[in-house]
């Protein structure tokens, strides 16, 4: 009888496994929502776990005109350092722009056919990845030529198993997050 009347009450979305996988759904439709609109980065930190190095490209590869304007706005000047998160995303922000040539359709494009499919082949990469890292894989991308050494040298591995690109140019060596092409 009473396994009759739980079967009745899971049927009809009452029982605790029926909760639970409500519970679930919505949560990935949540989790969904927030990777279409670009703020992947938000839900993680809402939740206190580890933001992946995808969740930074997501804001720049799904922003609006204005978000990535606003974003761009935080590109440090040349003699700064990339010191973070924030500066990494204006960097990116700003290229992409630029890689548009500051024309609102042709920088969706170049959303869609660079960041994108960077930002899906760095979900399947599980590994940690630092700022500067994020930046020259971005402007790799975008088909820019970054002018500066990410921390591993030429042909290591990184955390994720990925060699790391080769930098070369006048700020080399320095780790530094330079404008310029």
């Amino acid at each position: 009888m009473w396994g009759e009347r739980r079967g009745r009450k899971a049927a009809r979305g009452g029982g605790p496994r029926a909760r639970g996988e409500v519970k679930a759904g919505v949560r990935l439709v949540r989790e969904v929502e927030a990777f279409l609109s670009g703020s992947s980065e938000d839900w993680f930190f809402a939740r206190g776990e580890n933001i992946p190095a995808w969740a930074y490209i997501n804001r720049v590869a799904h922003a609006d005109p204005d978000q990535l304007g606003r974003l761009a706005a935080w590109a440090p000047d040349e003699s700064a350092s990339c010191h973070g998160w924030r500066e990494a995303l204006a960097i990116l922000a700003k290229d992409t722009i630029e890689a548009g040539q500051h024309d609102h359709r042709a920088t969706r494009r170049v959303q869609l056919h660079n960041l994108v499919g960077l930002e899906l082949r760095l979900i399947a990469d599980t590994g940690k990845m630092a700022p500067r890292s994020l930046v020259a894989l971005g402007r790799a991308c975008l088909g820019r030529r970054p002018t500066w050494d990410p921390p591993a040298e030429r042909g290591t591995r990184t955390s994720g198993g990925h060699e790391s690109p080769a930098i070369t140019g006048p700020g080399a060596g320095r780790g530094r997050c330079r404008r310029g092409r």
